[in-house]
């Protein structure tokens, strides 16, 4: 296999997240699930949003390809 082909066979990878809750369950979703603000995922999600990685209705479980609002 040449340089050439290596490029071109490229994928986009997309991880499946699985969310652990405290209590033991797993969820696919954190929709419902209201975070405190001083939580380290808290920071993490919005700067998702902030750099435009997700978009509030992605965060909710459901996929849309539209642009996601500064949270500031």
């Amino acid at each position: 296999m040449n340089k050439k082909n290596l490029k071109s066979e490229k994928k986009t990878i997309k991880p499946k997240i699985t969310h652990v809750m405290s209590d033991g369950t797993v969820r696919d979703s954190i929709e419902g699930v209201v975070i405190p603000k001083y939580h380290p995922v808290y920071n993490v999600i919005c700067k998702a949003y902030r750099n435009g990685i997700l978009t509030k209705q992605e965060q909710a479980g459901k996929h849309v390809n539209e642009p996601a609002e500064r949270v500031s």
